[in-house]
Protein backbone atom coordinates (compact mmCIF):
# COMPACT_ATOMS: atom_id res chain seq x y z
CA UNK A 1 0.00 0.00 0.00
CA UNK A 2 1.42 3.07 -1.03
CA UNK A 3 1.55 5.89 1.56
CA UNK A 4 -0.15 8.75 0.13
CA UNK A 5 -2.17 11.57 1.08
CA UNK A 6 -4.96 12.56 -0.83
CA UNK A 7 -4.83 16.65 -1.46
CA UNK A 8 -8.54 16.83 -2.52
CA UNK A 9 -11.13 14.82 -4.76
CA UNK A 10 -12.49 15.43 -8.05
CA UNK A 11 -15.77 13.52 -8.51
CA UNK A 12 -18.67 12.59 -6.66
CA UNK A 13 -19.23 9.69 -4.72
CA UNK A 14 -19.48 6.68 -7.06
CA UNK A 15 -20.05 3.02 -6.84
CA UNK A 16 -19.49 -0.23 -9.05
CA UNK A 17 -22.26 -1.93 -10.05
CA UNK A 18 -23.45 -5.52 -11.94
CA UNK A 19 -24.49 -5.61 -15.21
CA UNK A 20 -25.64 -8.31 -16.80
CA UNK A 21 -26.96 -9.00 -20.60
CA UNK A 22 -30.29 -8.86 -20.67
CA UNK A 23 -30.82 -12.18 -22.81
CA UNK A 24 -28.13 -13.97 -20.77
CA UNK A 25 -30.07 -13.02 -17.82
CA UNK A 26 -33.66 -14.45 -19.19
CA UNK A 27 -31.45 -17.70 -20.64
CA UNK A 28 -29.63 -18.21 -16.94
CA UNK A 29 -32.94 -17.95 -15.41
CA UNK A 30 -34.65 -20.94 -17.41
CA UNK A 31 -31.80 -22.27 -16.42
CA UNK A 32 -32.12 -22.22 -12.95
CA UNK A 33 -35.76 -22.98 -13.30
CA UNK A 34 -35.08 -26.55 -14.71
CA UNK A 35 -32.69 -27.59 -12.76
CA UNK A 36 -34.06 -26.71 -9.29
CA UNK A 37 -34.82 -30.48 -8.37
CA UNK A 38 -31.23 -31.07 -8.94
CA UNK A 39 -28.58 -29.33 -6.93
CA UNK A 40 -25.69 -31.50 -8.18
CA UNK A 41 -26.57 -30.59 -12.18
CA UNK A 42 -24.08 -27.92 -13.05
CA UNK A 43 -25.65 -24.84 -13.55
CA UNK A 44 -23.88 -23.70 -16.77
CA UNK A 45 -21.43 -21.52 -17.97
CA UNK A 46 -20.61 -17.57 -17.12
CA UNK A 47 -18.74 -15.57 -18.64
CA UNK A 48 -17.53 -12.15 -17.05
CA UNK A 49 -15.41 -9.61 -18.85
CA UNK A 50 -13.35 -6.89 -17.28
CA UNK A 51 -11.04 -3.76 -18.00
CA UNK A 52 -7.92 -4.88 -16.31
CA UNK A 53 -7.47 -2.93 -13.43
CA UNK A 54 -6.31 -3.96 -10.25
CA UNK A 55 -9.54 -3.07 -8.45
CA UNK A 56 -11.52 -5.16 -11.39
CA UNK A 57 -9.31 -8.15 -11.08
CA UNK A 58 -10.03 -7.96 -7.54
CA UNK A 59 -13.68 -7.69 -7.46
CA UNK A 60 -14.20 -9.67 -10.58
CA UNK A 61 -12.14 -12.69 -9.16
CA UNK A 62 -14.51 -12.67 -5.90
CA UNK A 63 -17.91 -12.42 -7.90
CA UNK A 64 -16.45 -15.48 -9.94
CA UNK A 65 -15.35 -17.68 -7.06
CA UNK A 66 -18.99 -16.80 -5.22
CA UNK A 67 -20.28 -18.24 -8.80
CA UNK A 68 -18.25 -21.26 -8.70
CA UNK A 69 -18.98 -22.18 -4.92
CA UNK A 70 -22.72 -21.42 -6.07
CA UNK A 71 -22.91 -24.32 -9.15
CA UNK A 72 -21.14 -22.04 -11.74
CA UNK A 73 -18.32 -22.58 -14.52
CA UNK A 74 -17.11 -19.45 -15.03
CA UNK A 75 -14.14 -17.52 -17.38
CA UNK A 76 -13.13 -13.80 -17.16
CA UNK A 77 -11.79 -12.16 -20.03
CA UNK A 78 -9.76 -8.87 -20.25
CA UNK A 79 -10.98 -6.28 -22.87
CA UNK A 80 -10.96 -2.22 -22.72
CA UNK A 81 -13.07 -0.16 -21.33
CA UNK A 82 -15.81 -0.05 -24.38
CA UNK A 83 -15.62 -3.98 -25.03
CA UNK A 84 -17.02 -4.91 -21.87
CA UNK A 85 -19.88 -2.43 -22.04
CA UNK A 86 -20.68 -3.37 -25.76
CA UNK A 87 -19.70 -7.46 -25.66
CA UNK A 88 -22.26 -7.22 -22.38
CA UNK A 89 -24.71 -5.07 -24.41
CA UNK A 90 -24.86 -7.49 -27.67
CA UNK A 91 -24.75 -11.07 -25.18
CA UNK A 92 -21.69 -12.40 -26.36
CA UNK A 93 -20.46 -11.88 -22.53
CA UNK A 94 -22.67 -12.55 -19.61
CA UNK A 95 -21.63 -9.49 -17.38
CA UNK A 96 -18.84 -7.19 -15.43
CA UNK A 97 -18.57 -5.78 -12.10
CA UNK A 98 -16.49 -2.78 -13.10
CA UNK A 99 -19.49 -0.03 -13.56
CA UNK A 100 -18.13 3.22 -12.03
CA UNK A 101 -21.04 4.96 -11.85
CA UNK A 102 -22.90 7.56 -12.05
CA UNK A 103 -19.82 10.05 -13.40
CA UNK A 104 -16.63 7.71 -14.37
CA UNK A 105 -18.83 5.90 -17.22
CA UNK A 106 -21.70 7.47 -17.88
CA UNK A 107 -20.62 8.42 -21.24
CA UNK A 108 -20.71 3.97 -21.59
CA UNK A 109 -24.08 3.69 -19.53
CA UNK A 110 -25.91 6.38 -21.36
CA UNK A 111 -24.87 4.56 -24.49
CA UNK A 112 -25.78 0.80 -23.85
CA UNK A 113 -27.62 0.70 -20.53
CA UNK A 114 -30.52 0.23 -21.67
CA UNK A 115 -29.08 -3.61 -23.21
CA UNK A 116 -27.71 -4.41 -20.28
CA UNK A 117 -29.64 -5.25 -16.46
CA UNK A 118 -28.60 -3.01 -13.60
CA UNK A 119 -28.09 -5.59 -10.39
CA UNK A 120 -27.50 -2.94 -8.44
CA UNK A 121 -24.07 -1.57 -6.30
CA UNK A 122 -21.12 -4.18 -5.07
CA UNK A 123 -19.23 -1.11 -3.68
CA UNK A 124 -20.51 2.27 -2.21
CA UNK A 125 -18.71 5.27 -1.27
CA UNK A 126 -16.11 5.49 -3.68
CA UNK A 127 -14.26 8.55 -4.94
CA UNK A 128 -11.56 9.50 -7.50
CA UNK A 129 -9.37 12.15 -7.47
CA UNK A 130 -5.79 13.35 -7.45
CA UNK A 131 -3.41 12.47 -5.05
CA UNK A 132 0.52 13.09 -4.26
CA UNK A 133 2.63 11.48 -1.60
CA UNK A 134 2.46 12.93 1.86
CA UNK A 135 6.29 14.24 1.56
CA UNK A 136 4.93 16.58 -1.35
CA UNK A 137 4.10 19.74 0.50
CA UNK A 138 0.87 20.77 -1.26
CA UNK A 139 -2.63 21.16 0.04
CA UNK A 140 -5.08 21.80 -2.75
CA UNK A 141 -5.69 21.45 -6.50
CA UNK A 142 -4.81 24.80 -7.48
CA UNK A 143 -1.46 24.08 -6.50
CA UNK A 144 -1.06 21.83 -8.73
CA UNK A 145 1.24 23.25 -11.57
CA UNK A 146 4.22 23.45 -13.45
CA UNK A 147 6.21 24.56 -10.69
CA UNK A 148 5.64 21.12 -8.59
CA UNK A 149 5.01 18.88 -11.24
CA UNK A 150 5.93 17.77 -15.26
CA UNK A 151 2.32 16.71 -15.19
CA UNK A 152 -0.12 14.60 -13.81
CA UNK A 153 0.20 10.57 -14.58
CA UNK A 154 -3.00 9.66 -15.78
CA UNK A 155 -4.79 5.80 -16.00
CA UNK A 156 -6.25 4.21 -19.29
CA UNK A 157 -6.68 7.34 -22.55
CA UNK A 158 -10.55 7.99 -22.61
CA UNK A 159 -10.93 6.40 -18.80
CA UNK A 160 -13.83 8.67 -17.16
CA UNK A 161 -11.07 9.44 -14.44
CA UNK A 162 -8.52 10.89 -17.16
CA UNK A 163 -11.78 12.58 -18.82
CA UNK A 164 -12.78 14.22 -15.18
CA UNK A 165 -9.20 15.51 -14.98
CA UNK A 166 -8.78 16.73 -17.72
CA UNK A 167 -12.00 19.03 -16.81
CA UNK A 168 -10.72 19.69 -13.53
CA UNK A 169 -7.09 21.00 -16.10
CA UNK A 170 -9.26 23.27 -17.80
CA UNK A 171 -11.60 24.33 -14.66
CA UNK A 172 -8.34 25.24 -12.65
CA UNK A 173 -6.60 26.07 -15.05
CA UNK A 174 -3.72 24.05 -14.34
CA UNK A 175 -0.39 24.06 -16.54
CA UNK A 176 0.43 21.28 -17.03
CA UNK A 177 -1.21 18.00 -18.70
CA UNK A 178 -2.35 14.43 -17.97
CA UNK A 179 -0.15 11.55 -19.16
CA UNK A 180 -2.42 8.65 -20.65
CA UNK A 181 -1.04 5.49 -19.17
CA UNK A 182 -2.48 2.21 -17.01
CA UNK A 183 -3.07 1.32 -13.73
CA UNK A 184 -0.38 -0.73 -13.27
CA UNK A 185 2.31 2.07 -15.16
CA UNK A 186 1.04 4.43 -13.01
CA UNK A 187 1.07 2.53 -9.86
CA UNK A 188 5.03 1.54 -11.18
CA UNK A 189 5.39 5.49 -11.50
CA UNK A 190 3.97 6.18 -8.11
CA UNK A 191 6.26 3.55 -6.38
CA UNK A 192 9.33 4.62 -8.19
CA UNK A 193 8.84 8.39 -7.17
CA UNK A 194 7.91 7.75 -3.50
CA UNK A 195 11.59 4.98 -3.42
CA UNK A 196 13.36 7.92 -4.49
CA UNK A 197 11.35 10.87 -2.91
CA UNK A 198 10.83 12.91 -6.10
CA UNK A 199 7.83 14.69 -6.61
CA UNK A 200 4.10 13.25 -8.17
CA UNK A 201 0.69 13.80 -8.87
CA UNK A 202 -1.45 10.52 -9.58
CA UNK A 203 -4.72 10.22 -10.77
CA UNK A 204 -6.41 7.85 -7.38
CA UNK A 205 -9.41 5.91 -6.19
CA UNK A 206 -10.51 5.14 -2.83
CA UNK A 207 -10.90 2.51 -1.47
CA UNK A 208 -8.70 0.73 -3.61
Amino acid sequence: MFNMRIKNWLLPMLFGALMLSACSTDSETKNNENNTNNESEEKGEIELTLVNWATEIASTNVISLVLEEAGYETTLTPVDLSPMWIGVAQGDVDGFVGGWLPTDMKNEYEEYGDDVVDLGPNMEGNKTGLAVPDYVDITSIEEVNSDNFDEIVGIDAGSGLNQATEEVIEAYDIDIDIMDSSDAAMAAALGDAIENKEPIVVTAWQPH
